[in-house]
């Protein structure tokens, strides 16, 4: 498999087209994976998606499905959607050497979450005072499964606004 794989791209809100949407996890103003300058990012490694500048305390499920990981240090969550979709939230930074400090974790992993349900909560204060970024990158983890993926919001507010939309992949004629 080669990276990346480039399915991501920007539209205008008014060509949204049809599909499965993940509905922003945290608020905030939506920017390139590259923004983070983290290159595990911006390379697809991790899949393809989008960082947000967080402006809120918490992490919400993108949509119905399971959480497959959620370590302790609350650094990452991984959910998979029934239609097997795997979104993975990392947020940006040295999250492991805070081993879940200023983190409140709601759920935990083999549990079934609803679309917009806090997984957890943190303290952005503390994060910004400890010098961490405050990114959380968002990435369809399975993308190279699935067919295009768009965003259109340039700002997000956590279970409300949609955060990008997959499209199903198009069968072989």
């Amino acid at each position: 498999m080669s990276y990346p794989l480039n399915k991501l791209r920007s539209i205008e809100k008014s060509e949204t087209p049809p599909g499965f949407a993940i509905i922003a996890p945290v608020s905030g103003d939506v920017h390139p994976l590259e923004v983070v300058g983290q290159p595990m990012f911006s390379s697809g490694i991790l899949g393809e998606g989008v960082a947000i500048e967080m402006a809120g305390n918490k992490i919400v499920a993108p949509f119905d499905g399971l959480i497959t990981q959620l370590p302790g240090s609350c650094g990452r969550i991984q959910l998979k959607a029934t239609n097997g979709i795997k979104v993975l939230m990392v947020l940006a930074g040295q999250t492991d050497q805070l081993m879940g400090l200023g983190f409140n974790q709601l759920v935990g992993e083999k549990q079934t979450v609803i679309k917009g349900q806090t997984l957890l909560t943190f303290n952005l204060q503390q994060l910004h005072k400890l010098n961490n970024p405050t990114y959380c990158a968002v990435f369809v983890a399975n993308a190279e499964q699935v067919g295009h993926i768009v965003y259109s919001a340039k700002k997000v507010t956590a279970a409300e606004d949609v955060l990008l939309t997959v499209m199903a992949k198009k069968k072989a004629t």
